[in-house]
């Protein structure tokens, strides 16, 4: 498929799928190389956006969590990323979706695909409440940092979202319990930076550095995940 490149100053790598192409909105800072290698780490994701059959992929290959058909398995909700680990949804007798072991468990009502979905949407949002919530407690009281409320929501192409200073609300994607645990906490440190940095001007990763010296390459990780917000 051809890949149309398009560059931001902002520090995002976006990829959708249209009409049998690629558009890719990344960074002006990343060489070509670098977005071919993102592009190529989603490319079962490409390929399921652009409507190509799962046994057509490989079978073997490893990318962000997710096998081929995994992958493919997700945007049908039989499999859930969950901390960056690809699950098995299987159903439930019980009345509420929870997760065990290497397995998510929803309510055997929830058979048809869209209900599934919906079923995942609502519980990785409670998981997400349940346990992230405790993460950005702790990282505020280790630098003496209290924010005023803590929200999951959809935030689009975002995976957190720029509070002001004098605020000090942490409003982060809901999802962000699917992504590894190494990427959860990058997102919380964004977070909070954001109370002393308004913007994302050159103190702001400055101060970001000192969290997380390797925040280009967590930016990109970022990056191969991206596919979450489209299941």
């Amino acid at each position: 498929m051809k890949v149309t490149v398009e560059r931001t100053a902002k520090r995002i790598v976006r990829i959708k799928v249209s009409g049998g192409q690629v558009f890719v909105t990344a960074h002006k800072s990343l060489s070509l190389a670098e977005i071919k290698e993102i592009v190529e780490s989603r490319r079962e994701w490409i390929n399921a956006a652009a409507g190509v059959a799962a046994d057509s992929l490989p079978e073997k290959e490893e990318r962000s969590g997710a096998s081929a058909a995994g992958m493919a398995d997700m945007f049908c909700g039989r499999k859930c990323l969950i901390c960056g680990e690809t699950l098995e949804v299987k159903s439930t007798t019980g009345s509420k979706g929870y997760v065990d072991g290497g397995t998510v468990y929803l309510p055997q009502a929830q058979c048809d695909k869209n209900q599934r979905l919906q079923a995942l949407r609502a519980l990785i949002k409670r998981l997400s409440k349940q346990h992230v919530s405790v993460d950005v407690a702790h990282f505020g009281s280790k630098i003496s940092c209290c924010p005023t409320r803590i929200e999951f929501k959809s935030l689009g192409a975002s995976w957190v979202r720029c509070s002001n200073p004098r605020e000090k609300a942490v409003v982060l994607d809901y999802r962000i319990c699917q992504l590894p645990e190494k990427l959860q906490q990058y997102l919380i440190a964004h977070a909070f930076v954001h109370f002393r940095c308004d913007g994302h001007e050159r103190d702001f990763w400055q101060e970001m550095s000192k969290f997380f010296p390797d925040y280009d390459a967590m930016e990109r990780e970022l990056g191969r995940y991206a596919f979450l917000k489209e299941i």
